[in-house]
């Protein structure tokens, strides 16, 4: 019977993992670049339905809003350099609205923002 000697893969096994998990870190850091890139903004205070339409013409994101959470609402005006995430915090501060990203679907959400006392339905 011939029995066959264990190979010693240590080094090599150490070097291809930590190679995989820098991979894995540039990719991952890379992704996030790309999520949270600045860009020009010009969009005018207005109603919300138009005003959501144009922040997603302009970012080519994804965004989720129902027209009860946007019916009578103003959005503040946004122009300038800055995250799609910060473009529409901006909008929507003081409006009553508030919205949300889901990194799974990479898409945001616009609903009505909660009192604190409030209860959820």
């Amino acid at each position: 019977m011939t029995y066959l000697k264990p190979v010693r893969r240590g080094f090599a096994t150490t070097i291809r993992a930590a190679l995989a998990a820098l991979v894995c870190c540039l990719v991952t850091f890379a992704f996030a670049q790309t999520t949270a890139k600045k860009q020009d903004f010009d969009i005018p205070a207005g109603e919300a339905k138009q005003s959501l339409k144009q922040f997603a013409a302009q970012t080519n994101e994804q965004l989720l809003a129902a027209d009860t959470a946007t019916a009578g609402v103003k959005t503040n005006a946004v122009r300038g350099e800055m995250t799609s995430a910060n473009a529409l915090d901006l909008m929507l501060a003081n409006t009553g609205l508030k919205a949300d990203y889901d990194t799974k679907t990479r898409s945001f959400a616009v609903r009505k923002e909660r009192k604190p006392n409030e209860k959820t339905p």
